[in-house]
Parts: structure tokens; sequence; C-alpha cells
């Protein structure tokens, strides 16, 4: 990810928020909604990664997860969503959150050798 992450870095910090699958129902933060996980394959198809990056990316994927499903939405009567698409990893997506989140986020041994939030 990290080598997707930084070709990439223009691409996911335009990517708009609403367009890629949550893996959290809305949560407020000063006054305006938010969701904290998102699908990182959708994430990095809405970036635009290569066919081969995206082979590769289901690859590693595939390695690290023994099991995946998922229901068609999640708790869709109550501020939940239609689950399009999922990889079986979330991550955080920058611009969904706050200086605060980012901040924690920097501490996170995973961010440290991703470098998503730098």
């Amino acid at each position: 990810c990290m080598v997707l992450f930084d070709k990439y870095r223009s691409a996911i910090d335009a990517i708009e928020c609403s367009s890629v699958q949550p893996y959290h129902r809305s949560t407020e933060v000063s006054g305006y909604p938010f969701h904290v996980f998102f699908d990182l394959e959708d994430i990095l198809l809405k970036a635009g990664i290569t066919q081969e990056e995206h082979t590769a990316l289901q690859a590693a994927l595939d390695d690290c997860i023994t099991y995946k499903d998922a229901t068609d939405s999640f708790m869709k009567d109550f501020d939940g969503f239609d689950i399009n698409i999922y990889s079986g990893l979330s991550m955080y997506l920058p611009q969904s959150g706050d200086d605060n989140l980012d901040e924690f986020y920097k501490t996170l041994d995973w961010n440290k050798v991703t470098k998503l939030v730098e």
C-alpha cells in the first residue's frame, strides 16, 4: 500500500468521500457528518490504480484475508448504507475526518509503514 499511497497521493486526496464504500455509519464532528472507515480497494480503484496494480493488490489482499463476505446493506433503516464493494479491509480516508483524527492516525504502526497521512 505504501507504493500505491505514494504514487496516487494526489488522487486519494481528491476523492469525494461520498463516492467511496463506507464501513461506518455517519458520525458528527463539529456539526458535519463524516465516515471513519472506507473500503481499501474501493479507495485505490477510485484513485485510478492500473489493472496491473489492481491485480497485485487483489493478490496481497487474498494473502492476508482468509474469509470475506458481506450483507447487501448495513443497518439500512438506521442511517446505514448499501454494501456494493468489500475488499475485506477498511482504511481511513484523510479528508473524511479532521486534524485530530489525522494526528492520531499518524501514530498508528500501519500509517508509519504506509505513510498515508504525512
